[in-house]
């Protein structure tokens, strides 16, 4: 493995390049279903384009050219493990044990072992050179050594078998790739995804078996089911789907879907809601049924929007759903739970919040993680909500620092005691435009230790 030293950029100069991606890819995540709509009316440049500000390109240097089906190997470059003189603006991250994940920014893509207070940097095969966190399209990990990740590896003119000029037509398709790493980031496998598509969303059964929501930039458009049987060496489509969204595995043939997107019959005077469907499927992902729960709320002025669900085996499995209420300004979180494999489910009912607009614009009221079928952690607004019961009892703390005036871009726990977050400070205005901060806890979220400049 190659050392090499921290490169010397001018801490302005990397402040500010920062800074320019995050507030990219913030804009991009908080717009996802927007940008999903977009790309299914046929907008394929601007998918292409690794959401707006990557510089993606097919590029047939260093690992390898992207060739459908294909995949190459690259080495992942690091430097020893320091304390960086200035903490990067994150704008993902994913634990795999306690204290130890990865994240990226828009420059880089960084490894921890120790909750943040050091980071190597990882080179990732075609995913550095631009704007890294643009580029990264969903992710997915099998305990804390299997990593897999979704990105553009550039773009294609006419088709993904046109690669090198214009083509038979003026369209830009995005080249979507998977990459697997079996050592926790030291090296990689890279696989080209057959077609124009992206991986939207990742889930893995084990190692070896996993599926992925494809994407088609294509002039089709219609989502597409791929799976793959040899970690993510090879893939081939399943079927075409009917949504764009996020999957879940609850076994190899029965797992659930969730699409959102922007309520289309919507004529008021704020922004159009966020709405959502859930589906489930029993036989691999041929057929789909839509389930009822996340139906929009009668009442008008009053909607409802689901998270991903998350299942544990074939049976248990737990759905946040975030209700808005926008005569009264105030929105609250329900945690469902199915123990029936989703036949049907129970709801635990959380405090309501002020609608503030970044809830308005993900359609997220708080953040839900689900430890296991019973272990449940809930950051609402000031307050922290945790239940070892499935709900039945929760304990409410109040965290420290206080988060009652924050935004909470990212939050995730692999046990129920260590967790990580990214959060920024909301202005008078309502925006989130402050600079990112990285926290973790050991303490169940009692207690967050923010990392800013060393």
């Amino acid at each position: 493995m190659l050392l090499s030293d921290e490169p010397r950029t001018a801490p302005g100069e990397l402040d500010a390049l920062i800074e320019e991606a995050r507030q990219r890819t913030r804009k991009r995540r908080r717009r996802i279903a927007v940008v999903l709509l977009v790309a299914a009316a046929g907008v394929t440049y601007l998918v292409g384009s690794g959401g707006g500000g990557g510089s993606a390109r097919t590029d047939s240097s260093g690992h390898g050219a992207p060739l459908p089906g294909g995949a190459a190997r690259g080495e992942a470059q690091s430097i020893a493990a320091t304390r960086l003189a200035v903490l990067p603006n994150l704008s993902y991250f994913a634990l795999l044990a306690p204290g130890e994940g990865w994240a990226v920014n828009g420059v880089s893509f960084y490894l921890t072992n120790d909750d943040g207070a050091h980071w190597k940097t990882l080179v990732v095969p075609k995913l550095t050179g631009g704007d890294v966190a643009a580029n990264l399209f969903s992710w997915a990990s099998v305990g804390r050594n299997d990593i897999f990740l979704s990105y553009s590896t550039g773009r294609s003119y006419g088709s993904c078998t046109h690669s090198s000029g214009a083509g038979p037509s003026k369209h830009v398709y995005t080249i979507g790739s998977v990459a697997r790493s079996i050592n926790r980031g030291r090296t990689w496998q890279l696989s080209t995804l057959p077609g124009c598509v992206f991986a939207a969303s990742l889930s893995f059964l084990n190692a070896r078996t996993g599926f992925a929501l494809a994407t088609p930039t294509g002039r089709t458009l219609r989502p597409e089911l791929l799976v793959t049987r040899d970690g993510g060496r090879t893939w081939r489509r399943v079927a075409v789907i009917p949504f764009f969204g996020t999957i879940d595995f609850a076994t190899a043939t029965d797992f659930w879907g969730l699409a959102s997107q922007v309520e289309r019959r919507y004529t008021g005077p704020d922004p159009a809601p966020l709405v959502s469907t859930l589906y489930h499927t029993t036989n691999g992902g041929l057929s789909w049924q839509r389930q009822p729960i996340c139906t929009t709320a009668a009442a008008p002025g009053t909607y409802t929007v689901c998270g991903p669900p998350h299942f544990f085996g074939p049976n248990t499995g737990v759905l946040p759903v975030t209700t808005i209420d926008r005569h009264i300004g105030r929105a609250w979180l329900t945690v469902e739970r199915t123990t029936n494999g989703g036949r049907t489910w129970s709801g635990t009912r959380l405090p309501s919040t002020p609608a503030t607009q970044p809830i308005l614009d993900t359609g997220t009221a708080g953040r839900f993680v689900a430890v296991s079928t019973t272990n449940w952690i809930a950051l609402i607004g000031p307050r922290l909500y945790e239940t070892t019961d499935a709900g039945s009892h929760r304990t409410t703390l109040v965290p420290k620092p206080s988060t009652s005036n924050v935004f909470e871009y990212e939050f995730d726990f692999v046990s129920a005691r260590d967790g990580w977050m990214i959060e920024a400070p909301i202005t008078p205005a309502g925006t989130n435009h402050a600079p990112s901060v990285f926290e973790y806890t050991t303490n169940g979220g009692r207690t967050w230790h923010p990392l800013a400049k060393q």
